[in-house]
């Protein structure tokens, strides 16, 4: 009996000092609710904010890209930044970042809808294996982005008319 209340009690104390303990975390991340563009019109373009979080106890190196069927229509930039575009970023450890992604909706698009992905992704470490196999692993975040083409615009608009005269 005194054995089992022993282990109980190392049981609780190692738990104690792993909650107290800080966890840091390598990873990197992206907000990630869908983009949804409903009634996009050939020929337009439209921005959507990203942001992007850098691994919280180093700097990184971060691949954005696109994939689907808008991986054409897609190209990133930095807010202040918005004629030339990038693929990469670095960002210092625990940094957070608001990136442009501006979609072109090209002329010859057809009415309907067109899905796909953006992602962050981290660039894989380089490691030098000289005589031993080895292997990088690279995390990878998805954005789902969805876009409606509609062939027809939509104008609304409200007007108030004001005659010069009134006749009684």
């Amino acid at each position: 009996m005194e054995e089992v209340r022993v282990v109980g009690w190392n049981i609780t104390f190692l738990f104690i000092i792993l909650l107290s303990c800080p966890l840091t975390s390598q990873a990197i991340g992206q907000v990630t609710s869908p983009i949804i563009i409903s009634d996009a019109l050939p020929g337009e373009a439209y921005e959507e904010r990203m942001t992007v979080i850098g691994a919280s106890n180093a700097s990184t190196q971060i691949n954005i890209s696109a994939e689907g069927q808008i991986k054409e229509w897609v190209s990133f930039y930095k807010p202040e930044d918005l004629n030339n575009s990038i693929k990469m970023v670095s960002l210092k450890a625990g940094e957070m970042i608001e990136l442009t992604a501006k979609f072109n909706i090209p002329l010859s698009a057809a009415k309907g809808e067109y899905n796909g992905y953006i992602s962050v992704s981290q660039v894989a470490s380089e490691n030098n294996f000289k005589n031993e196999s080895g292997s990088s692993v690279t995390q990878k975040i998805d954005r789902e982005v969805k876009i409606i083409v509609n062939t027809e615009e939509k104008i609304n608009f409200n007007v108030s008319i004001i005659p010069e005269t009134y006749d009684l």
